[in-house]
């Protein structure tokens, strides 16, 4: 039955308390100009729609700071915003699957399609940059059935494929969904009947957290415990507490509590960051960590095309050149350090990289490479001699590459050579390989 008050709904992009007040402000003046709920405007979550059009889920995790919208790539889930805007997961992008380079601007023109001030931007073979979601011709038009979200003007009754039972929509379905329907009066519900400790609608027979409220019953590692009375959020097998005190991140299963060494001599470094970046906003701030000049001379980086660029301290010891920002997900998997003298440093926390892989020269290194792993059993995890051609280790003694490879013939040549947690390997790939993860062999 319907409700007999009128029902606004405006569907936002959550970005905290900060634009749930502003929409809140927005419908107070709507409303007081004699606005209807019929006539207010609604956009669906361009990050949602974008990352589901590429055929990744969105999800839709409850943090202390307020729900956080992340799209879950083959490698790692990341930031849906960060992710549209090309921050992150450049090799999962529909311009990189166009065969396009991405890049990130700020111009709120450009980016206006997705109702932000930076976007990305397919940079096409003419040059031509167009934003992303415009060459894809998604629509972000709210409230037409079969839509895949619950709009304006639409409700259990009347699009059910959008609307579900039991959900926000003005109408009291009545439906036996173990999910007491907040659109229905007390008792009215049919599931009312049967106990809901935490108040969240969810019947605690069904209910991933009967205890703590969690009505959208997140579960980041799917082992039917709610995120919000996890022990283990990413199912990574350490505990939130003991990831927390340690410093990695307890909502990615590849950031890990566990003791790193980055050590570098003087000379040449190919070395991945072992390390969980989050205390680090950009590479400048890692290198700083490292001794900054007074231990590095300049930085080869690969960035997000695989080119490499370069970053330097100069006499003063003021860092200039390539400086790319750290995500939330990850650091660098590989890149080459040149030292004035050695140092090491200890880290409390291990990131363990999936690679992305493109035909030709990769530069990538994990500190989770299973211990005892050799260079010829790497080569036959990435698919043998149709995949990979060789993997390259620098030796500092000799200022010279170990090469293992493949034969023409399809044999196995070379040094079988052993893995270092903190070092990067070339290796030289016939076909791209996303997502493959070294600690999984």
């Amino acid at each position: 039955m319907k409700k007999p008050d009128r029902r606004v709904l405006v569907i936002i992009e959550n970005r905290g308390r900060k634009s749930l007040t502003i929409a809140a402000v927005l419908l107070s003046v709507l409303l007081q100009l004699g606005g209807s709920a019929e006539t207010a405007f609604a956009l669906r979550n361009p990050a949602a729609v974008y990352c589901e059009a590429l055929g990744y889920e969105y999800m839709i995790l409850q943090t202390a700071d307020g729900d956080r919208g992340v799209c879950r790539l083959p490698a790692n889930p990341v930031d849906a915003w960060a992710f549209l805007r090309g921050e992150v997961g450049q090799a999962y992008n529909h311009c990189t699957q166009q065969g396009h380079s991405t890049r990130t601007v700020t111009d709120s023109i450009v980016c206006a399609t997705v109702n932000s001030k930076t976007c990305a931007v397919c940079v096409l073979g003419d040059g031509t940059e167009v934003e992303v979601t415009s060459l894809m011709g998604l629509n972000f038009a709210e409230g037409t059935c079969g839509s895949g979200s619950c709009g304006i003007g639409e409700d259990y009754l009347t699009c059910p494929a959008d609307c579900p039972s039991g959900g926000w929509d003005g109408y009291c379905d009545g439906q036996t969904d173990s999910i007491i329907d907040p659109d229905c009066a007390p008792g009215v519900d049919p599931d009312s009947a049967s106990p809901d400790t935490d108040g969240d609608s969810r019947i605690d027979s069904v209910d991933n957290c009967p205890a703590v409220s969690n009505r959208q019953q997140t579960d980041l590692d799917g082992d039917g415990v709610g995120d919000l009375c996890d022990p283990d959020i990413d199912g990574d097998q350490y505990l939130n507490d003991d990831e927390r005190t340690a410093g990695s991140d307890p909502r990615n299963r590849d950031s890990i509590p566990r003791i790193t060494m980055l050590t570098l001599g003087q000379g040449i470094n190919p070395i991945n960051i072992p390390t969980e970046v989050l205390p680090f906003r950009n590479l400048k701030e890692f290198l700083d960590d490292l001794g900054g000049g007074s231990v590095i001379n300049r930085v080869l980086v690969p960035d997000a095309s695989g080119i490499l660029q370069m970053g330097s301290y100069n006499e003063l010891g003021a860092y200039t050149g390539f400086n790319p920002a750290f995500g939330s997900e990850v650091g660098l998997p590989g890149m080459i350090v040149y030292a004035d003298i050695a140092a090491t440093r200890s880290f409390n926390t291990a990131y363990c990289y999936a690679w992305d892989l493109q035909p030709g020269i990769n530069i990538v290194g994990s500190p989770c490479i299973p211990s005892g792993m050799t260079a010829f059993q790497m080569l036959g995890l990435l698919g043998g001699s149709t995949m990979v051609s060789s993997i390259q280790s620098f030796d500092p003694a000799s200022g010279k590459f170990m090469t293992a490879a493949y034969d023409p013939d399809g044999t196995l040549t070379g040094p079988d050579f052993g893995f270092d947690p903190d070092k990067a390997y070339f290796i030289h790939m016939k076909e791209a390989l996303l997502g493959f993860r070294p600690q999984e062999p």
